[in-house]
């Protein structure tokens, strides 16, 4: 981060972090219809509180991240002078 690629490293974590959420997503549904029904027991509750609330949480924590880096001061001397 001291040589100003932090930001660019945090912007891709993001990005392939949201990908990676929309791709295990599509693979449970081209599963439930080449098996014909869903893989695993995602019905019960414990298993279900993960798709429900866990998935569409990271996601949303995923896009604060990124909207709070695009609103980030660009300079690293502005990042100094406003802690200083």
């Amino acid at each position: 981060m001291a040589r100003g690629t932090g930001c660019r490293w945090a912007f891709w974590f993001n990005v392939l972090g949201i990908v990676d959420l929309a791709f295990a997503f599509a693979l449970r549904l081209v599963s439930g219809f080449v098996l014909g029904e869903p893989a695993g027991s995602s019905d019960l509750l414990p298993q279900a509180l993960i798709p429900t609330t866990a998935v569409p949480l990271a996601i949303a924590l995923h896009v604060v991240s990124l909207r709070r880096l695009a609103a980030a001061p660009r300079d690293a001397g502005m990042v100094g002078a406003a802690t200083a």
